[in-house]
């Protein structure tokens, strides 16, 4: 699977600018925090951001699609 197309029925939006996505990881003060949830991480654009600045980063997707390409582009730790 190359990528993700964003669903209407799910009023997907990705983001895709890799520079905006560093922008706003950068802007997130989360570090002391174990535990951070991203709500619709779609294709990772923003969790290849988050990764390295917490300790337990949980995605939460709805979408079957996004959820293979993260489980293959993002694997867990565990």
């Amino acid at each position: 699977m190359k990528s993700v197309r964003p669903k209407k029925k799910l009023g997907q939006h990705f983001l895709t600018d890799l520079n905006i996505a560093q922008k706003i990881a950068n802007l997130l003060e989360f570090e002391n925090y174990r535990n951070v949830i991203e709500i619709g991480p779609g294709t990772g654009v923003l969790t290849q951001f988050l990764i390295p600045k917490t300790k337990d980063l949980h995605l939460i997707e709805i979408d079957k699609e996004s959820i293979e390409f993260l489980a293959k582009n993002y694997p867990s730790k565990d």
